[in-house]
């Protein structure tokens, strides 16, 4: 078995706006608005997870923010996870895709049992 892949910045934010179907110029942007900021927080919350950055460097990358700001991202996204089925199984597929870009995600199983196995992987 191979390691996972360890995903760059670029490559999260670019999955993270073909996924909500934005443009890449709002990962930096200073609009504030719930349907670009929620896609820019899990770019952060993901980059945080899956790169070896530290939050400063990520804030400077995500358009000069703050490490609070990026703090404050990954604490609101770890708690939609708790929250939200749909959103944590949404974050479980995009982490999936960025640690093996090769692999398709391709549910054999129920919705259900997919949902699940996604948030036992993000969880894990």
């Amino acid at each position: 078995m191979t390691a996972p892949h360890i995903p760059t910045i670029d490559e999260i934010q670019a999955a993270v706006c073909k996924k909500f179907h934005i443009g890449i110029r709002h990962m930096t942007a200073d609009k504030r608005s719930r349907h670009l900021a929620r896609p820019r927080q899990i770019a952060m919350y993901l980059a945080y997870e899956l790169t070896p950055k530290s939050l400063p460097q990520i804030g400077r990358l995500f358009g000069d923010r703050d490490h609070t700001t990026v703090l404050h991202a990954y604490r609101t996204v770890e708690a939609l996870i708790a929250q939200d089925r749909d959103f944590a199984a949404v974050v479980a597929e995009l982490r999936q895709s960025l640690e093996d870009p090769d692999q398709l995600i391709l549910p054999p199983a129920s919705k259900h049992q997919v949902i699940a196995a996604q948030y036992a992987r993000l969880v894990a």
